[in-house]
């Protein structure tokens, strides 16, 4: 898919380098079916481009298919005037209908009867969806902190407080695009929902709206969180904040929910009581100040977690399932957004993969309830395997994850070619163990190549390194030369 970005001033749905060049010739993909963000066409119309139709444009530059509500731009004559202006082809028309029809051929499509025939409104939300969707939950949520190794799992006979705007209504803990039709939200339980599951006598305090000024209800949550024996604070944005052509300036929490979290968490640390900071969340968010107070914490990024997200939460929270996932994102400082523009699209500085600072959060954090070793070996540059073995008392998933890195002398070598990632993932593997168990895991046809200046793929002959990590503890480094 084309989207909106533009280049140097040309759409990447206009640009026969990328669509053409790159993803059929470079990559290797002559049957590639592109489609278009929605509207990226008609947007094409705001940057510098060499044909005057866009429409035609896109079809020159490789675009199979136009995905907007633009309905006239290649309906209506449009593209068959552009046809008769000599500003597009037959050919490439011809190009486009034909892989786009073979993908569906492929696919089934246009068979007599096909796998989804059967399918109708009853399977939204189905019972077997759901379990999937509570299996794929599990494996999503983050646990970044834990205080001790004992804030989490939660004891479910203990008084339990449920704090914040983001804990009460389960609607807000949807994604930019879930489902609107009503009954695929039929079932959308809140965290409160979920955690009563478990503590039903747990108590509710609001606080403060997502975003806003009143402040009126601050001191009420800070008092039930002082009463509890646990606090569950549930912070972050919703669709509302951030979506789709809504960008937020900055990566702060909303309205005054710092000043809820820092009042609850004083109140918390004075009466020795253990605070679960639940991020909520599509983009991240930078929670600097939440992390240096003197409570007892734990930290569970849990993004937009409907439909199942709720339920998986609780029962992680409160131990009856242990299987986090690792963070696939940076969470930058507070600062950040202050000293890095949006609109500037150069990567220095940016992702895992370049910036040289110092995170709240990196890429590929995550702890377990239990815990784990894992020792690895290499047979040859691109073929290694490791063991896991899951060294504490309960049972677990973890992840490792394999990065690829440059050594020191040859990379700084490759600098003066191109911009070098720190390290990059190419490739992990999640393995469920009991306690004592082990699994090996082996990683083959590692990829060892950058991308160059001119957007191609090389493997730079020297020193490079596989970093082993499971996102805590310790990291197995293994040198190798290619």
């Amino acid at each position: 898919m084309c989207s909106y970005f533009a280049p140097n001033g040309v759409s990447s749905c206009g640009s026969k380098a990328l669509l053409e060049e790159t993803v059929r010739q470079t990559w290797k993909r002559p049957d590639a079916v592109i489609m278009t963000d929605c509207s990226a066409v008609a947007n094409m119309a705001k940057n510098a481009m060499n044909l005057s139709d866009e429409g035609a444009a896109a079809l020159e530059a490789g675009v199979d298919v136009y995905g907007g509500w633009n309905d006239d731009l290649w309906g209506d004559g449009t593209l068959a005037k552009a046809l008769g202006d000599n500003l597009t082809t037959l050919a490439a028309l011809d190009a486009a209908v034909a892989r786009t029809t073979r993908q569906k051929l492929e696919l089934g499509l246009l068979d007599a009867a096909t796998p989804w025939d059967d399918l109708g409104v009853d399977d939204v939300n189905a019972s077997e969806s759901r379990a999937s969707a509570y299996d794929l939950a599990l494996q999503s949520l983050v646990l970044l902190r834990n205080d001790g190794g004992g804030t989490l799992p939660l004891d479910a006979t203990k008084n339990v407080a449920v704090v914040g705007p983001l804990a009460a209504d389960g609607l807000l803990l949807r994604s930019d695009y879930a489902n609107s039709y009503e009954g695929a939200l039929a079932y959308a339980p809140s965290l409160l929902d979920a955690v009563r599951g478990f503590a039903p006598s747990a108590t509710y305090a609001a606080g403060c709206d997502v975003d806003g000024a009143d402040d009126s209800r601050i001191a009420a949550a800070a008092a039930a969180a002082a009463a509890a024996d646990a606090v569950i604070l549930a912070v972050g944005t919703t669709h509302a904040q951030e979506h789709e052509a809504l960008d937020r300036s900055d990566t702060l929490l909303p309205g005054v929910q710092e000043k809820l979290a820092l009042a609850v968490l004083a109140a918390a640390a004075e009466a020795s009581v253990s605070v679960v900071i639940v991020l909520c969340n599509g983009g991240i968010v930078s929670v600097d100040a939440l992390l240096t107070t003197d409570a007892t914490i734990a930290v569970v990024e849990a993004f937009s977690p409907q439909s199942q997200g709720a339920d998986a939460l609780a029962a992680l929270v409160f131990g009856r399932e242990n299987r986090w996932g690792k963070l696939p994102v940076t969470v930058y400082g507070k600062d950040y957004a202050a000293t890095t523009r949006i609109t500037d699209m150069d990567f220095r500085n940016r992702s895992y993969r370049y910036y040289e600072g110092a995170p709240l959060f990196a890429f590929g954090d995550g702890l377990s309830y239990t815990s784990f070793a894992h020792a690895c070996a290499c047979s040859s540059n691109v073929a290694c395997a490791c063991n896991v073995t899951n060294t504490g008392k309960r049972a677990g998933d973890e992840v490792l994850m394999v990065f690829h890195r440059l050594s020191a002398p040859l990379r700084a070598a490759v600098l003066r070619e191109h911009p070098v990632p720190l390290k990059q993932l190419v490739d992990f593997e999640r393995v469920a163990l009991e306690p004592g168990a082990s699994a090996r895991v082996a990683f083959e046809a590692i990829d060892a190549s950058l991308t160059t200046a001119d957007g191609s793929r090389r493997v730079y002959a020297g020193g490079h390194e596989l970093v082993f990590s499971r996102g805590n503890g310790r990291d197995v480094v293994i040198p190798v030369t290619v």
